[in-house]
């Protein structure tokens, strides 16, 4: 039931990039490792979805799941948690910290876990399903497809105009302004090097007007002020 669609959705994913692998050219070079990278992950993807996971799932994956052993829980935790401590006491704090996590997760596991995530498959699950298919139905009855078609798009235009009406204040592309400053000064060939000089400090002195003075002074090592 789902092999063909994942063949289908990755088959698609891999037709838009693969142009980008025999783009001819200097910036074919630099581009192909792109599309290279993106078709093997893909690839190796399909292959683990399709053979793998399937023969993982029939070796270890049961519908009913054996009661956990609370007494075999209990030991386990009480055994990574002692180990830990002594390994932090020994001044181990990475292996102490990951001996006293598995303890923790291992109780987690069993008293919070577990109990959710039953109750999601059995009540939280089937109740949305059961609300779904109530939808469904009743979208699907009569007329009502063309309404629910057509309302959705009034609504599409009806948020476009609220969104020209009532902009929200979000800056998307806000103006950032440069922290550094181009300058090109032409000289005439052959002008004295004292005379680019000044020209250049008049200018710097010109620049340094135009972009204020610094907003603070940070003391440095040899007791002078360096401006920012």
């Amino acid at each position: 039931e789902v092999a063909w669609p994942i063949i289908a959705s990755t088959a698609t994913t891999l037709a838009a990039f693969l142009p980008l692998a025999i783009w001819p050219g200097i910036i074919g070079e630099f581009m192909k490792y792109l599309p290279m990278t993106l078709i093997i992950v893909l690839s190796s993807s399909l292959f683990i979805a399709l053979v793998i996971n399937p023969m993982l799932t029939s070796l270890y994956m049961r519908v009913e799941e054996a009661e956990m052993n609370v007494r075999r829980l209990f030991i386990t935790t009480g055994i990574l948690f002692v180990v830990g401590l002594l390994l932090l006491g020994a001044g181990w704090n990475t292996l102490g910290n990951l001996f006293v996590l598995g303890g923790v997760i291992g109780l987690l596991n069993r008293y919070l876990l577990t109990p959710a995530t039953a109750w999601f498959q059995n009540k939280l699950l089937p109740a949305l399903e059961n609300s779904y298919e109530r939808l469904l139905r009743f979208s699907l009855r009569g007329a009502k497809p063309w309404l629910f078609f057509y309302g959705m798009i009034g609504l599409l235009f009806a948020s476009l105009v609220l969104l020209g009406m009532f902009p929200p204040k979000v800056e998307f592309f806000p103006q950032n302004e440069p922290q550094y400053v181009n300058v090109y000064i032409d000289m005439p060939i052959g002008t004295d090097i004292e005379e680019t000089n000044r020209v250049t400090q008049e200018v710097e002195g010109m620049v340094m007007k135009a972009i204020n003075r610094p907003e603070f002074l940070q003391e440095g090592e040899n007791g002078e002020a360096e401006q920012f």
